[in-house]
């Protein structure tokens, strides 16, 4: 997300997702409880974007008004200038829970093609989920079912579902989450090198600065009650990353901190 005047864009060009004015409230005990307010922001075509901020900050909930899944109480969302009203057919979310999002009587091929449905004949078909396997590197593994795969691989599975409908942009909510920390690494590397490859637009949630970090071209920082952009910061680091070089530069080490105080303190 940039701020609402900044003319930066990335290679691909143009504005993916356009935020003015989002708020959103939801029933609670006592009424309905406002957790984001005045959300003004803008995503990149292209971009990969990390939204980091404290438990219950709203960043879930930001996710799912990008994804059309929990509609704006108030404000606008645009997606490459259109309104969302609903699941829009360009984004995809991806969810941190692989193992229910996987049938488990379905081989990995036939979980990928899951989104397809009947819409493509059976040779399209059959090339994207060969396509999408090899983007997440288990291009030898379709003919295997869910309970023979680790939790790594299983949530490359759901990513490559979610590459095989090509979609414009990846909604990713703690996508790493869930794994070990040297799987997490791998795949951090992995969804890099298909936004290389595929130019896609990435908005992920993540509790992990240094993942944030690492990953984005952007992290934005949800703050306050109720939840709104309390601070919009370009990472600065170039490409290709590398897993200790990068977290070892200065502009990473900088930015880190800063967003450590934020965090801590609540000032930028």
């Amino acid at each position: 997300m940039t701020a609402p005047d900044d003319r930066a864009r990335s290679p691909a060009g143009g504005t993916a997702y356009h935020l003015r004015g989002v708020g959103v409230g939801l029933p609670g005990r006592a009424g309905l409880r406002c957790v984001l307010k005045d959300v003004d922001a803008d995503v990149a075509a292209g971009e990969i974007v990390g939204v980091v901020g404290r438990s219950g900050v709203g960043k879930t909930t930001l996710l799912r008004v990008l994804g059309g899944l929990l509609p704006a109480t108030v404000g606008t969302v645009r997606l490459f200038g259109r309104p969302v009203t609903g699941p829009p057919p360009e984004a995809v979310m991806v969810f941190q829970d692989y193992a229910a999002a996987l049938l488990p009587w379905r081989t990995v091929a036939r979980n990928v093609a899951l989104g397809l449905g009947g819409r493509l004949r059976a040779g399209e078909r059959r090339r994207r989920v060969t396509e999408a396997l090899e983007l997440v590197g288990l291009a030898d593994r379709g003919g295997d079912h869910p309970a023979q795969l680790s939790g790594g691989m299983a949530q490359r599975v759901q990513i490559a579902r979610a590459l095989a409908v090509q979609p414009r942009v990846l909604l990713m909510d703690e996508p790493f989450g869930a794994l070990d920390a040297l799987t997490r690494a791998a795949l951090q590397d992995v969804l890099l090198g298909i936004q290389e490859r595929t130019h896609t637009t990435i908005v992920f949630v993540t509790h992990d600065l240094d993942e944030a970090l690492y990953l984005a071209d952007r992290v934005v920082v949800l703050g306050g009650e109720p939840g709104t952009v309390a601070l919009d910061l370009p990472t600065e680091l170039p490409r290709p990353r590398h897993q200790l070089r990068t977290r070892e530069a200065e502009p990473y080490l900088r930015s880190r901190h800063r967003l450590g105080e934020l965090l801590v303190s609540g000032t930028p």
